[in-house]
């Protein structure tokens, strides 16, 4: 009887210490940046909610109208911005690297007016996948104005969305940004190549073609005289995009883009 009282006792406490485990890794798992401070410093643990900077083993989500600046390197497990609330996460010459082959990356998923910006020659390196706005999501923003942003996988906007309804959601690359991701899938809202590049690491042409047909990718935000130029990418044999200036002849409508892989020009 003892022994029995013994050994359940040893159990109990087994269970106790596990559970415990198991609890801290859950509570590690997501780290939220809540920007006590209100000067979104990353490295500020008081902007943290449990009072320490996150690493590879958690995936970073953040506080209604919180707002992160990322100056410094960085790895973490997923960057996870605009989770039900609304955020920012600037990458303002920081350098990030989102390690998680699983979790997702976002500038706005089921949050409405999120955004991601990489500047000042950021960069985002990501080993999974990465969203912009999770399937009838609107006004998710994402802009590159001099830095890279680069996925492993797929670069969705509105992931899952099925309806034809025109979206707010943006994606703009400005002179000086890249994008470059293995797949894309554009359901709704605008790609916009203002000056940066896109490079796809397939060869997609026939989809990007009809991207395009509806104004899901756009030159120079879609005024007259610019237009999507597609060539080969040689590094990685898939393709890149950028905008190109055209000459507008009065009574005619200018080409959607020019596919210079195949000397054509498709209207």
């Amino acid at each position: 009887m003892i022994m029995m009282k013994h050994k359940l006792g040893r159990w109990i406490a087994l269970v106790s210490i596990t559970g415990m485990i198991n609890t801290a890794q859950a509570n590690e798992f997501f780290a939220f940046f809540i920007d006590m401070k209100g000067d979104g410093d990353w490295t500020n643990i008081e902007n943290w909610r449990d009072q320490y900077t996150p690493n590879t083993t958690s995936n970073v989500r953040f506080s209604h109208g919180a707002t992160a600046r990322i100056t410094n390197t960085v790895e973490v497990g997923a960057i996870q911005c605009g989770v039900s609330v609304s955020s920012t996460v600037i990458i303002d010459g920081g350098k990030v690297t989102a390690t998680s082959e699983n979790s997702y990356n976002s500038a706005g998923s089921t949050g409405h007016h999120s955004s991601l910006t990489i500047k000042n020659k950021g960069t985002f390196k990501v080993n999974s996948y990465f969203i912009v706005g999770m399937s009838n999501s609107p006004n998710t923003k994402r802009t590159i104005y001099e830095g890279t942003l680069y996925i492993a996988r797929t670069f969705y906007q509105n992931k899952g969305y099925m309806g034809n309804a025109p979206l707010a959601t943006r994606t703009t690359l400005y002179t000086g940004g890249v994008l470059n991701t293995g797949l894309m899938e554009l359901n709704a809202g605008v790609l916009d190549i203002a000056g940066g590049t896109v490079i796809i690491r397939q060869d997609c042409r026939t989809q990007v073609a009809e991207w395009i047909e509806k104004g899901r990718i756009i030159a120079m935000g879609g005024v007259d005289g610019w237009k999507v130029k597609i060539t080969q990418d040689e590094e990685t044999g898939g393709i890149r995009l950028t905008a190109e200036s055209e000459e507008i002849v009065l009574g005619t409508a200018p080409p959607a883009f020019t596919d210079t892989l195949n000397s054509t020009v498709i209207r």
